[in-house]
Formats: structure tokens, sequence, C-alpha cells
């Protein structure tokens, strides 16, 4: 056994039990930088994690979801959080129902916003020139 911190002693670990360790790391690694990347439907994910929470989804930190999400940066993921009163190492899957329902208005408004294309914002500033 090896010291951990406190004076407590760590198991050894097998060399399989290490390898095993490590594969799931590097999964989970990889599912956060996907989320943060936008490749996965932002619904699909929420759906899962909260259905599920021994998905691979549920191991999403809230934090990491809420800045995957359009237009919703460290302020307001960190405010949002705090109304939701939501600790901020929480996972997806360890969200309760209170803080889930309280999340989801804002969860839902953030995916239904869309960046504005040049052909939106154009007709957008030709309409309002022929207004004035």
């Amino acid at each position: 056994m090896k010291p951990g911190k406190g004076g407590i002693r760590l198991p050894d670990l097998t060399p399989e039990q290490k390898a095993a360790g490590l594969e799931k790391a590097r999964r989970r690694r990889t599912l956060f930088r996907q989320v943060a990347a936008g490749e996965h439907d932002l619904q699909e994910v929420w759906g899962e994690a909260l259905a599920n929470p021994h998905s691979e989804w549920a191991a999403v930190p809230v934090k990491t979801y809420l800045r995957a999400l359009p237009f919703v940066g460290e302020g307001k993921a960190a405010a949002w959080m705090v109304h939701a009163g939501i600790h901020p190492r929480t996972r997806l899957g360890q969200l309760s129902a209170a803080q889930a329902q309280t999340l989801a208005p804002r969860v839902e408004q953030a995916l239904t916003r869309r960046h504005p294309t040049p052909a939106t914002t154009r007709a957008a500033e030709n309409t309002e020139g022929e207004q004035e």
C-alpha cells in the first residue's frame, strides 16, 4: 500500500486495474471534449443523463454541459448553477429533480438560440432601413 492524503494508505492496483482506470479516464476526457466542442446533440445528452444516471453522459459535469450551450459562458453557467443550488463539481447524473427542473427552461431556451447568419443579419438590416 502507498501513503495517500492524510495518512490513509491506498491499495496497490494490479496492472489490469490500472489499465482499466486509464481507459475509463481517456473515454471520459474524450466525451467531455466532444460535448464542449458541440459534436453531440445537447438535447439528447441532457435527456439521457437525467434519465439514466449510469450512462456515460451522466458523468459530464454540469458546468461543462452548460458552457457547451450556445451563448452560455463561464458567468452565465455559474449564475444558473447558483440559482439552482448546484455545487460547481456536480455532474449531470447527480442533479436532483428540483435542480433539473430549475435548469430545464434555461437549457431549452439556450438550445433554441442560434448564431445569426450573414443572410439573416442582412435581412434584418434591410427591414430596419425600410421602416425608417
